[in-house]
């Protein structure tokens, strides 16, 4: 597996398992087996850069992604 996706992966499980401010740099590096300066090559901007990462793959795959609408859903044109 490739380092970028092991990163999102393991950090995924911890921000599940923890929360967003439960998780530690620290605490992903140990996780991912990773030094300080690899796992900053992969995310200049550390944690906050990897959230936005996990929400878009969220929003890819469940298909509530940002041009269209799930059928069933309310859109702004079917509310009166």
């Amino acid at each position: 597996m490739e380092t970028k996706s092991l990163i999102i992966d393991i950090t995924t499980t911890l921000f599940q398992q923890k929360g967003f401010i439960g998780v530690g740099i620290n605490e992903i590096l140990n996780a991912c087996n990773l030094s300080r300066a690899l796992f900053y090559h992969h995310f200049p901007k550390g944690k906050e850069e990897i959230v936005i990462k996990i929400s878009y793959n969220h929003i890819s795959h469940t298909g509530y992604g940002w041009g269209g609408t799930i059928t069933g859903c309310l859109t702004a044109s079917s509310v009166k």
